[in-house]
């Protein structure tokens, strides 16, 4: 099973938007119509590559910020919320601009030649894409996260770095107006890499379940009964995503708690726990396994794209042999990408 919606962004928005609770379609109805305020850090002549950075979570701050590293810093921009341009994430900036519209954009980065993002469905990649659009720029997407059915399509013209062969012919089959590249995942590297770091475990005889409620793959509910049934079967605690913290998943974690169901609140990294993994397909599941940790997928009465989707990231269920990726990168993934990056510059110039 492909993509559903292989072509049609908006259609993609539409659906997305139908498996929002009634809570959130309403504050999104009433929500002020604004532009959502950006921010362009390092802004000038000399930026030639401008990084899209919607959110500091760790998969993107592996996709997109690890790659800065290897490029020079006088020539990457970076456009990104007000609240992350706050932190250290993107070094020490000598400027920043705040923008609105895809036209004050392309007057900040006249020498623009290449945009990266993890895609153009949030309204900062839109943007940028437009800019890309205007100015002839190239637009890298780098994948961040599994792939399943529900993924946005690719922006046209778009050429995909992707973490796998298999992946990569997923998100761009049926299209010959994009393109890919097999690059590795710069999160299940630096992983393997860290746990080579750590002293070893002293055992892995505890479990812990990767929540995720935010997801709109898999009807709340269902994600919801499969976490607190597993938990309770077998004495594992919860660990929720970063993003469950929308009113239903807090009132939802308190009920679990007065349940007896066990949290794990420290923000630790994963692959720092001494425990064993499991989730419904969180894209933790791999990063446990690469960084030699015991993991795993369970899901009730699963459907037919979520075991298609266990298959090619070799997932295995729970109570079979542990987890094992189905890919690995020999150079680091981050600096192939700033090469890459390189390359389209070069040629735009």
């Amino acid at each position: 099973m492909g993509l559903i919606h292989p072509t049609d962004l908006g259609a993609w928005q539409t659906s997305i938007a139908a498996r929002q609770s009634p809570l959130r379609r309403t504050r999104h109805r009433f929500r002020s119509q604004a532009p959502e305020p950006a921010v362009l850090l390092n802004p000038g002549p000399d930026s030639e590559v401008l990084i899209v950075v919607d959110s500091l979570s760790p998969s993107q701050l592996a996709a997109l910020v690890a790659p800065m590293a290897h490029l020079a810093a006088d020539r990457v921009a970076v456009l990104t919320t007000p609240a992350a341009s706050a932190g250290s994430q993107f070094g020490q900036h000598l400027e920043s601009l705040p923008i609105t519209e895809e036209a004050e954009l392309t007057r900040a980065l006249p020498g623009l030649r290449c945009v990266v993002a993890v895609g153009d469905y949030m309204r900062l990649g839109a943007l940028a894409g437009s800019s890309a659009t205007h100015t002839d720029a190239a637009f890298l997407v780098v994948q961040h996260g599994i792939l399943t059915p529900f993924a946005p399509p690719l922006r046209s013209g778009a050429e995909l770095l992707a973490w796998s062969e298999a992946d990569a012919n997923y998100w761009t089959a049926g299209r010959s107006d994009v393109s890919a590249r097999t690059v590795g995942s710069q999160l299940l590297f630096a992983a393997h890499r860290r746990a080579a770091e750590l002293p070893p475990r002293s055992s892995q005889n505890s479990l812990t379940y990767l929540g995720q409620l935010h997801g709109h793959e898999l009807p709340r509910r269902l994600m919801a009964r499969a976490a607190v049934n597993f938990c309770r079967s077998n004495d594992a605690v919860y660990r929720p995503h970063p993003s469950e913290i929308d009113l239903i998943s807090r009132l939802q974690h308190r009920l679990w708690r007065m349940r007896g169901i066990r949290f794990d609140l420290t923000n630790r990294p994963l692959t720092e726990l001494d425990t064993e993994v499991v989730s419904a397909f969180s894209t933790g599941v791999l990063e446990a396994a690469a960084a030699g940790m015991s993991s795993w997928v369970d899901f009730p009465d699963p459907p037919a794209w979520l075991r298609e989707t266990w298959k090619r990231y070799g997932m295995q269920r729970y109570g079979t042999d542990a987890s094992r990726p189905t890919f690995a990168s020999a150079d680091e993934p981050a600096r192939v990408i700033a090469h890459i990056i390189e390359e389209r510059v070069a040629q735009r110039r």
